[in-house]
């Protein structure tokens, strides 16, 4: 599938005017349908899961336990201009990460694990601060 996004032909094929987004996201849905399947419903999965979005209309964390899985995934990966947001139940639904990076908070509570292991994989600086008033202090 990201072999298939990255592709230049599928892009220039899958381009419209950028009233909403520089992609109308057909092609992109096509291709989490493909791999996912049109009616499998998130409760029925055979592993608990769940997927994060953001609401526009809210600005609001939106939690997906159940429904379509295909649309909720292809919401929680939409960025905003690139795809259009997924309308359902009278919310626009973009990237979960623009209200929650890394959702562990919603793990620990709705999926209730004896473990959660969180990676951060961000290219940011790690930045040591060191507290010279105590250092002052010390001598």
């Amino acid at each position: 599938m990201a072999e298939n996004m990255s592709s230049i032909g599928e892009k220039v094929f899958d381009l419209t005017l950028p009233l909403v987004s520089y992609f109308d996201g057909r092609r992109f849905n096509r291709g989490i349908i493909d791999r996912i399947g049109k009616r499998t419903k998130i409760e029925y999965l055979k592993l608990k899961f769940f997927c994060v979005s953001t609401d526009l209309c809210s600005y609001s964390q939106a939690v997906h336990l159940s429904g379509l899985c295909w649309k909720f995934v292809r919401a929680s990966m939409s960025l905003h201009g690139y795809l259009p947001p997924i309308s359902e139940n009278g919310q626009l639904l973009l990237d979960g990460g623009y209200t929650s990076l890394v959702p562990v908070d919603i793990m620990s509570k709705e999926l209730q694990p004896r473990v959660v292991i969180a990676v951060d994989v961000s290219r940011e600086k790690v930045r040591i601060y060191i507290n010279f008033y105590s250092l002052m202090h010390r001598y």
